[in-house]
């Protein structure tokens, strides 16, 4: 799946077509300890708006459990399950990661 090269007019680099590793905005030089996608990671973990979902209730069904999940909880569950899908498929999993981790970013409280 994620191992398949589509053809394209494209470069490709990797699995990935050169548009999906292009920088909409220019950075200064970093060391490669870290790949751009760690790094965006590492953003996203350290944003605001991924801490906030902490305080936003995931939808309850009454009498199904004694704790409340937060979207925080649901977000970094879809996460761990995302990597784990993306390592089976051949997928970088930082970028499987990264959407995971965003997805329920900027949603309302409810």
């Amino acid at each position: 799946m994620c191992d398949e090269v589509i053809a394209s007019d494209n470069e490709i680099v990797g699995e990935y077509d050169l548009h999906d590793t292009e920088r909409w905005a220019s950075e200064p030089h970093h060391t490669r300890v870290r790949t751009p996608f760690e790094r965006d990671r590492a953003r996203i973990i350290h944003s605001s708006a991924l801490r906030r979902l902490g305080a936003k209730s995931q939808v309850l069904v009454a009498g199904s459990d004694d704790f409340a999940r937060t979207r925080l909880t649901h977000t970094l569950e879809v996460a761990q399950i995302g990597r784990q899908i993306a390592a089976m498929l051949g997928c970088d999993p930082d970028v499987v990661d990264c959407a995971c981790l965003s997805h329920d970013l900027g949603h309302p409280p409810f």
